[in-house]
């Protein structure tokens, strides 16, 4: 401990009492960790402490609780709150179960006072959906491209060739039961390949589903064993709905 420096340790500064000195990367001055009379604890500078510029946590009231609102039981943003919620953070979370998918979530209290609240749920479900719509309108376009043909050349492919003499005598079908031939022969490939492409984008949808599940799984903290659980159940059905896809793919291709 430097000379400058004053040993607040143990002393009383309105309801904070000073446990020891610590310090915060990156910012100069002498850091106190210290407990409020309340249970909350709290880092603060020593000229805060000294000069009476700090003198509890700054969220509770003169009871010695942490001032919050009573959610629980209530319906807010969308969100039935089952009750607070264990977080060690600053910010009350509550445990909200969704009114419209029925997942349950540890949601931010301020976000549902301010109704900016979302279910992870919902989001995931929305950005799959949102995916797979762009994905079918690009196979859309896909198949509108390879499909296109302008008017004159149809025109052109339409009108009947004149046939040219053979050297020796052989059995031809005619022009026209061969266009007819031909025609129902590319509309066949054509119903063919979009079977294909249809079979293709319900596999596709289904595997960004399960991972957007499994990211959700791993990247959110705060999720409960509950929430986990959830999640695990959803992914399941999705694998039985991959199963049921595949075995539709290879249908198709074996047609």
């Amino acid at each position: 401990m430097t000379a400058q420096a004053r040993d607040l340790t143990n002393l009383r500064f309105g309801k904070l009492i000073v446990l020891e000195r610590t310090s915060r990367p990156g910012k100069r001055g002498v850091y106190w960790h210290c407990q409020c009379d309340c249970g909350a604890e709290t880092v603060t500078l020593a000229s805060n402490l000294t000069g009476g510029n700090s003198t509890s946590c700054g969220g509770c009231q003169s009871g010695g609780r942490r001032k919050y609102q009573d959610l629980t039981g209530e319906t807010v943003a969308g969100f039935e709150v089952l009750g607070r919620a264990d977080h060690p953070g600053k910010h009350a979370r509550w445990l909200c179960r969704c009114t419209t998918c029925g997942a349950e979530a540890n949601i931010d209290g301020r976000q549902l006072h301010k109704g900016i609240a979302k279910c992870p749920a919902c989001v995931a479900k929305q950005r799959a959906e949102a995916k797979a719509e762009k994905e079918a309108a690009r196979a859309a376009r896909t198949a509108k491209r390879k499909t296109y043909r302008p008017a004159k050349t149809a025109q052109k492919a339409a009108r009947p060739k004149r046939a040219k003499p053979t050297k020796h005598k052989s059995v031809q079908p005619s022009k026209r039961v061969a266009l007819r031939l031909k025609k129902e022969l590319d509309a066949a490939q054509r119903r063919q390949a979009e079977k294909l492409t249809i079979a293709r984008l319900d596999l596709f949808t289904i595997r960004e589903q399960i991972t957007t599940l499994k990211d959700e799984k791993t990247s959110d903290p705060f999720l409960s064993a509950n929430d986990h659980e959830l999640i695990d159940g959803h992914i399941h059905a999705l694998r039985g709905d991959l199963e049921q896809a595949r075995e539709r793919l290879r249908e198709i291709k074996a047609a």
